[in-house]
């Protein structure tokens, strides 16, 4: 995942998160937009994960990673789906 950003990373957004659910099965996520590089590069990077899970506790912590060049994608027209293009992101574990 390190090697698809394109360099040092010069500024973002405030990171931004939310959970939802009940005390026994509870998800997370959160965001960062507007990551730009010493390239001019734009990139998004997304989490989702588990903060309780009581029926499994191994899933709590950290499920998915997504990374996204914003630049790229921009490249496809919208109706093409731009993220699933080679190219536009990367994927750790599970992420939607």
């Amino acid at each position: 995942m390190i090697d698809f950003i394109d360099g040092k990373i010069v500024s973002y957004d405030e990171p931004f998160g939310d959970a939802m659910g009940s005390h026994e099965k509870k998800a997370c996520g959160g965001q960062i937009t507007s990551i730009i590089t010493e390239q001019g590069t734009e990139y998004t990077i997304a989490f989702s994960g588990w903060l309780t899970y009581d029926k499994d506790e191994s899933r709590i912590g950290v499920e998915g990673i997504r990374v996204v060049n914003v630049t790229e994608r921009a490249k496809y027209p919208p109706e093409a789906n731009g993220d699933k293009s080679p190219g536009c992101r990367v994927k750790i574990g599970y992420f939607e």
